[in-house]
């Protein structure tokens, strides 16, 4: 995944100067969280087409019994 961090975040720390928490605006948050989500739309579409692709080659070998058009829209 690609994805950049929102630039105003504010680190709070313990007394052992170990960082606890992050603070940040709502709004990068919730931009924060919309690309995270865009992202991960993006790496499912990919999957599912390179799935696709490993099933034609798989048909395409014999492995795989084909379905028509009809037949999928049968099954539905």
């Amino acid at each position: 995944m690609n994805l950049a961090l929102p630039k105003n975040l504010e680190y709070i720390t313990k007394t052992n100067s170990q960082t606890s928490y992050i603070q940040m605006p709502t709004a990068e948050w919730e931009a924060f969280v919309a690309s995270v989500e865009k992202q991960l739309q993006k790496e499912k579409l990919k999957a599912g087409i390179k799935e696709a692709f490993a099933e034609i080659k798989d048909i395409r070998a014999g492995k795989v019994k084909e379905v028509t058009l009809k037949e999928l829209l049968d099954s539905l």
